[in-house]
This record gives structure tokens, C-alpha cells and sequence, in this order.
């Protein structure tokens, strides 16, 4: 359902928030593979998981969705 701004305007309410995205979660990924990218890469090798996995994620998180496995991995 979309709504136009006007309309919280003149009722005079905000906003919400919006729900978690993938652009969120891809500089969330980012941040993090930045502070930790060796005990990431480790931990990625224990779960078998390629880290070209996890870089296509993080260049488009669009195309490259993870599993659900690989989420929780």
C-alpha cells in the first residue's frame, strides 16, 4: 500500500520507520567484514563458505541473495 507524504503531513503524523532492507544489510556486512575480515574469513572456511560468496553479496545483495544456510553461517 503506498501513501504520499502529504498525507502524514496534513494529518500532521510521522513517519515509520522502514523495515530492514538489503541496503541496510549490505553495509552492515560491510562494516563488519572491515573491523574482522580475518576471524570472518576463518570462520568462513569452518562453515564452508567461499568469501567470493560473501564478496558477491556484499557488490550486489540484489543478485547474489544467500541461502538460508549461508545466512546462518
Amino acid at each position: 500500500m503506498l501513501i504520499d507524504f502529504g498525507d502524514f503531513l496534513y494529518c500532521n503524523k510521522t513517519l515509520p520507520p522502514s523495515g530492514y532492507v538489503e541496503e541496510w544489510w549490505k553495509k552492515e556486512l560491510q562494516t563488519l567484514f572491515q573491523k574482522n575480515s580475518v576471524q570472518i574469513i576463518k570462520g568462513c572456511k569452518s562453515d564452508n563458505l567461499l568469501a567470493e560468496k560473501i564478496e558477491g553479496f556484499v557488490l550486489d545483495p540484489f543478485v547474489n541473495k544467500p541461502t538460508v544456510k549461508d545466512a546462518v553461517a
